[in-house]
């Protein structure tokens, strides 16, 4: 089972096979930003800084060719295959997120 560390937060969480990164972060209990959780709003877009993640299905909206080249990826629609960092975008909800905010704004 791959580990994820969250970077906006500096927190690390277990993801099970199959499993994607929102919804091992909610579990978590992590305020991970989202709306849809099916792959059509984008707001669970996050950062991949390091790992790899395989996408289920998901709208060209929500995640286009061009941002994936960027290395975003939708936390709702990744499933990781390795252990991987990751970084929502924006103005997150969740407190703590200290320096690593800095590393993520777009």
């Amino acid at each position: 089972m791959p580990d994820v560390t969250l970077l906006n937060i500096g927190r690390t969480i277990t993801v099970a096979e199959g499993q994607t990164i929102l919804s091992a972060a909610l579990e978590a209990g992590v305020d991970y930003p989202h709306g849809c959780k099916a792959g059509r709003c984008g707001s669970c877009k996050s950062r991949l800084a390091e790992g790899q993640v395989d996408h289920l299905d998901h709208t060209r909206f929500a995640l286009t060719a061009e941002d994936r080249e960027a290395g975003l990826i939708l936390a709702c629609r990744a499933v990781p295959t390795t252990d991987a960092n990751v970084a929502w975008l924006g103005q997150g909800r969740s407190p703590g997120r200290g320096q690593a905010a800095d590393l993520v704004r777009t």
